[in-house]
């Protein structure tokens, strides 16, 4: 993961410079059609202690119930409506992680039908904000079970583009 913490590191130093971090591996892209298992196993990729991934019958039209397994952890991800979300699956995947690790949404990817995520150590995190500040929250927004990412409307986009162009403008 150190090699991703540096490629966040110089776009923060220099975030009109996207190349880097778009061309890298840095980035986690998922698109609004993924299986949610495919997601788990993009993020369980870049970590060390891998999760095991158990698919459920649940007898439900959306399909198999997803159990995350670490250790002695373990999870049931929880899918309301009897649908799977990518937001959920990614929500309650960050939450597992935790405290080891934690997954944010690559801002620059807002409004886009495949949105990209990156996923770090806490500590790494931590020693970006300390060095950038509020600018890590500009371009990484932290994921919590209340975030929406692929469930935004067009009209809550088009308001976080215009907050966000405003917000870098000012940077």
């Amino acid at each position: 993961m150190k090699k991703d913490y540096e490629v966040i590191k110089r776009f923060l130093e220099n975030p009109s410079d996207e190349e880097e971090i778009f061309e890298s591996e840095t980035l986690i892209f998922v698109d609004w059609r993924e299986y949610d298992e495919d997601i788990i196993r993009y993020f369980n990729e870049k970590i060390d202690n891998k999760i095991e991934v158990k698919l459920i019958n649940n007898g439900k039209d959306y399909g198999e119930d997803i159990i995350l397994k670490r250790d002695s952890k373990e999870l049931r991800i929880p899918y309301e409506n009897n649908i799977m979300e990518r937001d959920v699956t990614i929500k309650y995947l960050n939450e597992f992680i935790k405290p080891e690790y934690q997954i944010r949404w690559f801002l620059e990817t807002l409004g886009n039908d495949t949105l990209g995520f990156v996923l770090l150590s806490f500590e790494e995190w931590n020693l970006l904000e300390k060095e950038f500040a509020n600018k890590v929250q500009d371009y990484f927004l932290e994921i919590n079970l209340d975030s929406s990412m692929f469930n935004l409307s067009f009209e809550e986009v088009g308001k976080l583009l215009e907050i966000r162009k405003k917000k870098i403008e000012n940077l």
